[in-house]
């Protein structure tokens, strides 16, 4: 979850402000507007009534929740239609949304981690990454001594 100085980070970028430009607007230093995102101080209602006057959603910040008054006047429009509607066409409205939104990638399949801990040739330990599709033999022995010629 972000944290109250990545939405603010977040809704300055969004307002078009670098960091002394809205430090500025918010009645703050440059390291204060520093440390409030990377949330090592926390705003304080003074700064938060500054940015509000600037267009920032401070209850975004905040909570992390968008208000509607920071809702565009299309989204404005959408959501009042979706409160209009029946059940039914809730379910459709939400069954669209899905069926348009892009696909998320898949998580990669998980690997097995293996570690053979022998002499391989010149190397004495392997290690790496393992992924098999199909089954493996292998077999592990003693070497066999060879006996001596004798004439």
């Amino acid at each position: 979850m972000d944290s109250i100085g990545q939405r603010l980070k977040d809704e300055r970028k969004r307002l078009g402000y670098n960091q002394t430009d809205f430090a500025v607007q918010g009645g703050v230093q440059k390291n204060a507007q520093s440390n409030y995102e990377s949330d090592a101080r926390q705003p304080d209602a003074a700064y938060l009534a500054a940015i509000a006057k600037l267009g920032a959603d401070v209850t975004y910040i905040v909570t992390g929740t968008r208000s509607a008054a920071a809702l565009s006047a299309e989204e404005q429009v959408v959501i009042a239609g979706y409160r209009a509607l029946t059940d039914q066409g809730r379910a459709g409205v939400l069954g669209m949304i899905g069926g348009m939104r892009s696909p998320e990638p898949e998580a990669p399949p998980a690997r097995a981690r293996m570690v053979f801990n022998a002499k391989v040739g010149q190397v004495k330990n392997v290690e790496g990454d393992y992924h098999q599709n199909e089954p493996v033999t292998i077999n592990v022995g003693t070497r066999t001594k060879r006996k001596p010629k004798t004439e």
